[in-house]
């Protein structure tokens, strides 16, 4: 009988053991997640970011090149309205008739 007792010591110290290394794996096994799934948040927002400096970057070159063709076509409309009425329709027709 005293054969039994020591085996139910020791028996119970190795599951005790047992339920505690399991908590330390389940345990470690949820914080891993958590920081992955910060570390994973936070590359989200860094790629958001980079995409909004991207667009932020090509609306302004847009917005600069149509300022410049319009500031070109407003130039030329200066040119030929500083012209007197014979002169402009010679340069009209010259410059940019389809013949």
């Amino acid at each position: 009988m005293w054969v039994f007792k020591k085996l139910g010591v020791w028996i119970g110290a190795a599951a005790a053991f047992a339920l505690a290394l399991l908590a330390v794996i389940v345990s470690s096994k949820r914080a891993g997640r958590a920081e992955a799934e910060v570390e994973s948040a936070k590359q989200d927002t860094r790629d958001n970011e980079a995409i909004a400096v991207r667009q932020i970057n090509e609306a302004r070159e847009a917005a600069a090149k149509e300022s410049e063709t319009l500031g070109s076509a407003l130039n030329e409309q200066n040119k030929i309205n500083s012209l007197n009425p014979g002169a402009a329709a010679e340069r009209l027709r010259d410059d940019w008739s389809r013949d």
